[in-house]
């Protein structure tokens, strides 16, 4: 392969986050970004108008074909994500693909089997948050005693109407705000606490017709932690998503979300001080080359490619981003049946 000066990126899908991740990859890794594959005709044309130097294509097998590519980033709805990425294994690529990884958790097993020596990363980006490092930090230290009790939140004001389009079609989005919120929240009780072993969850469609749009999920993790999560993509304020986990230790509390991490300590060690601190994102988030949505996008394709050029395995791969897949999975079996489910990570 390449050296990361010299990489050459596809980017399926020319949406925001396409978009996003193409500037991204172009600016640390100039004139990276040399292919895409779009099929609104409008977003072709703009892209070509705008960036002629750029192959673009209405069909991503083409794409494939036809350029040497070093890295795919898969940015599509996520019914294309596992035939795209598909695609581009058989192609030899490294990839990026945006959250879930699949449809459901057979689509991901199907992925996971295929033999692959090239880099996978998925876009649970939170994970390079430094708020959310700062709490791995502290849970890996064990600086506060013994984790007792978990309690995680993820809110938006995104459905407060009837909305159309793939992410209300269960069929190609996977599911409503468990799979489109749930799923980062999930992914980060996996980072930070460890495998779920059971879920028992329920959830309502409000405005959305075939699509859950709140959701309330008890969780038992597999060494006997229990916690909760709550979902709504219906809640009036909340301008951005934001996550919240609570957790309670022997010897404190940590409340961390994107914007801020607040601890509660009764111990004084030297790294944490008694009483409460609160330790806001922008003060420990260091300068990034490029910040386009935000630097924890630019953080998770920067270690891509770093992983790329040192052999390294990315924060997120295939295997770490299946894990979210299958607790899903385990909660709409929950909510089908009106039992509690097992969690099933095996491949």
């Amino acid at each position: 392969m390449s050296n990361c000066a010299q990489l050459k990126v596809g980017v399926v899908g020319l949406g925001k986050m396409g978009l996003l991740h193409a500037g991204i990859f172009n600016q640390l890794a100039p004139r990276s970004f040399i292919a895409a594959a779009e099929k609104e005709k409008l977003t072709r044309n703009l892209v070509k108008a705008y960036m002629p130097r750029i192959n673009v294509y209405d069909d991503y097998e083409e794409m494939f074909e036809r350029e040497e590519l070093d890295i795919a980033a898969i940015t599509t709805p996520v019914f294309l994500h596992k035939p795209v990425s598909d695609s581009a294994l058989e192609n030899d690529c490294h990839i990026f693909v945006e959250k879930p990884l699949a449809l459901n958790g057979e689509e991901c097993r199907a992925l996971l089997r295929t033999r692959t020596n090239n880099k996978t990363q998925v876009g649970y980006n939170r994970r390079f948050l430094e708020t959310f490092k700062m709490a791995k930090q502290i849970l890996d230290d064990s600086a506060l005693g013994e984790l007792k009790h978990v309690q995680s939140q993820m809110f938006e004001t995104q459905v407060l109407r009837k909305e159309e389009g793939w992410r209300f079609d269960a069929s190609k989005s996977g599911g409503g705000v468990i799979v489109d919120l749930g799923a980062h929240v999930i992914d980060m009780l996996h980072y930070l606490v460890g495998p779920l072993a059971c879920v028992h969850g329920s959830a309502r469609s409000v405005y959305s017709d075939s699509v859950d749009d709140t959701a309330s999920i008890a969780v038992e993790f597999a060494d006997g932690l229990t916690g909760s999560l709550e979902l709504s993509w219906s809640v009036k304020y909340y301008r951005l998503p934001e996550m919240r986990i609570v957790m309670q230790f022997d010897k404190g509390t940590i409340a961390v979300t994107e914007k801020y991490i607040e601890i509660d300590s009764e111990v004084d060690d030297g790294s944490l001080k008694r009483g409460r601190s609160t330790f806001y994102l922008q003060n420990l988030t260091a300068a990034v080359p490029i910040n386009l949505g935000g630097p924890e996008y630019t953080a998770e394709d920067a270690q891509l490619l770093d992983c790329v050029g040192n052999g390294d395995a990315p924060l997120c791969n295939f295997h770490e981003a299946a894990q979210t897949n299958f607790v899903i999975d385990a909660i709409y079996d929950s909510i089908t049946t009106g039992e509690p489910k097992n969690v099933h990570y095996g491949v």
